[in-house]
């Protein structure tokens, strides 16, 4: 008797499990109820996306300047300066003894009217370029303008912060050439006055600021070389990366062997690369230009220390996000609050690394499913895992039970 109950209970619960799955495979109509279960889910969140390249780099002098003399302004007599020394703009560097006062004071006239015109060249740029209008969310192709000086034509990025920072990097640029041409012209103008009152002995002043890196005694030219005491990171692109990396792209560094950390711009990206030979890559130097002003830092700071550059290649701030393990071939599967998983169509932005920009499908803090996607159905009803860290001693009370049993019956 017992043998015959038990095999009629194997026999009703096959036959339950076989009438259901049929039911449910030939559900064409979906009349029977479907069920996912979900076993991970995450919310979209509030994300900042950075796409950086990372290139090393060396610290490095921002230029040096020359000063040159011609021997036929007279007889040199002495240097006023030695290497190592730090010197500003109008500082005497050496004299020379005039020979000939007419034609000195041609050479200096002749000189005088050349750095005049850069000067006024160089303020006529300065005009044009603050006067140009960079389009507000511009896309498309990148927006060019020409220069009258040397006829020289910029061509902006197509993002607006970056052509800002672009143009920012030129005028400061421009700004710093028009200071050392006045300078110059400057100097000039002083050993004219020294030959006009008859001064036999002229002392010829330095148009420039920074530190004297050489000194050469034989008078070989240039005589004296200047380097500039600001400081610039210099590195270099491969070729595919040379056709993404742009002036004026934001950076961020770190000194290798120094708890310092910098930011930047890079300033110029050279168009030509240091070698060019068939059998093997280009590579294009690169210059990064220093936002730091503190002036501890930049003491800290030597030629010659190397560093890591992280070039901001692409950003999203504050954009809605989800990991990319929640995106199924642009769509996911949302959880919605009344029980029900939907399959929603998404627009993704910006990837980087294991987060994905969602530009359009998903707001900020809607819940989406992860797995089992095999599990997921359009339009079924989720559950989920018992979360058995979330319970607590009054979720086992026997009015808690019943309320739930007498419920689960009623909604079916």
């Amino acid at each position: 008797m017992r043998k015959y109950k038990k095999y009629m209970l194997w026999i009703a619960i096959t036959v339950f499990v076989v009438v259901n799955f049929v039911l449910v495979l030939f559900d064409k109509e979906e009349k029977v109820d479907r069920v996912s279960f979900v076993h991970s889910w995450a919310d979209s969140h509030e994300a900042d996306l950075v796409e950086m390249l990372y290139k090393p780099g060396v610290i490095d002098v921002a230029g040096e300047e020359h000063v040159y003399f011609d021997p036929s302004s007279g007889v040199f007599q002495e240097f006023m300066v030695q290497e190592g020394d730090v010197v500003s703009s109008g500082d005497p560097l050496f004299s020379y003894e005039v020979q000939s006062s007419y034609e000195t004071e041609v050479n200096l006239n002749q000189h005088v009217s050349q750095v005049e015109g850069e000067i006024a060249a160089i303020q006529s740029a300065i005009t044009e370029m603050e006067m140009f209008q960079i389009p507000e969310g511009a896309t498309g192709t990148p927006s060019d303008v020409t220069i009258n000086e040397e006829e020289l034509e910029i061509s902006f990025p197509q993002n607006t912060v970056e052509a800002e920072l672009l143009r920012e990097q030129y005028l400061i640029e421009k700004e710093n050439e028009l200071s050392q041409k006045t300078a110059e012209l400057q100097s000039l103008e002083a050993q004219l006055m020294e030959l006009q009152s008859f001064e036999n002995v002229i002392t010829v002043n330095s148009p420039f600021d920074g530190r004297i890196s050489e000194v050469k005694d034989s008078l070989e030219d240039p005589v004296i070389t200047i380097q500039d005491t600001t400081l610039q990171v210099d590195g270099e692109l491969t070729e595919e990366e040379r056709t993404k990396v742009e002036a004026g792209l934001a950076t961020q560094m770190e000194i290798n062997e120094l708890p310092i950390a910098l930011e930047g711009t890079i300033s110029e990206v050279s168009e030509h690369p240091k070698e060019v030979e068939l059998e093997s890559t280009s590579v294009y130097p690169f210059s990064v230009s220093i936002a730091e002003e503190d002036p501890e830092v930049l003491d800290a700071l030597l030629p010659g220390y190397h560093t890591e550059i992280g070039i901001v290649m692409e950003e999203a701030l504050g954009v809605t996000a989800l990991f990319e393990d929640s995106i199924f071939i642009n769509h996911v599967w949302k959880m919605h609050t009344n029980g029900q998983l939907i399959e929603t169509p998404i627009e993704t932005g910006l990837h980087v690394e294991e987060q994905v920009e969602v530009v359009q499908g998903v707001e900020m803090g809607e819940v989406v499913a992860d797995q089992p996607s095999s599990q997921f159905r359009h339009g079924a009803t989720f559950i989920t895992p018992i979360q058995v860290k979330e319970l607590s001693r009054s979720s086992f009370t026997w009015d808690q039970w019943a309320r739930s049993l007498v419920t689960g019956i009623l909604s079916r």
